[in-house]
């Protein structure tokens, strides 16, 4: 079922703004998942533009290439609003200026948040450099808050 772009993009849009915790998970062809984490947010007219961590070398980097399924969680650190987004990745290039400028731009909002989850010193510890840049065809996206709403989709009322 598609995931209803106003909805979504109206939730995920003001989710980005804030100092949010990304994970991004793929697997490979046998199903052996690989995590790392997302930065730098940013909606488009199709889907997710996503800076993601991927070492060369890494599970990561082998598995984030077009036509990958991808799931990427989104967490609000003070109050775990969380998103899940399913989506194929559409593209996979180097990161280009635009993309920097919000990774670091995020990495700021990241680390003042962080400290008022009790993390007081070190939270861009937590970045790690050698990033790609992967645009997300989004499919479905669902509310993963704890509580008895988590896993209904964004398109339900």
């Amino acid at each position: 079922m598609a995931a209803d772009p106003v909805l979504w993009k109206e939730r995920l849009g003001v989710l980005i703004e804030q100092g949010v915790a990304i994970i991004v998970a793929t697997c490979d062809g046998d199903g052996h998942p690989s995590l790392t984490r997302g930065w730098g947010p940013a909606l488009d007219d199709d889907g997710l533009l996503l800076a993601v961590t991927a070492a060369p070398g890494t599970r990561a980097a082998a598995d984030l290439v077009a036509g990958a399924e991808v799931s990427v969680t989104i967490s609000e650190m003070t109050t775990y609003s969380t998103l899940q987004i399913l989506g194929t990745a559409a593209a996979v290039t180097p990161i280009d200026d635009n993309a920097r400028r919000r990774v670091d731009a995020h990495l700021e909002r990241f680390a003042a948040d962080a400290t008022k989850v009790g993390v007081t010193q070190h939270a861009t510890n937590l970045f790690l450099d050698d990033l790609i840049l992967v645009h997300l065809m989004v499919r479905h996206v669902s509310d993963q808050t704890p509580g008895p709403g988590a896993g209904a989709p964004l398109e339900e009322p």
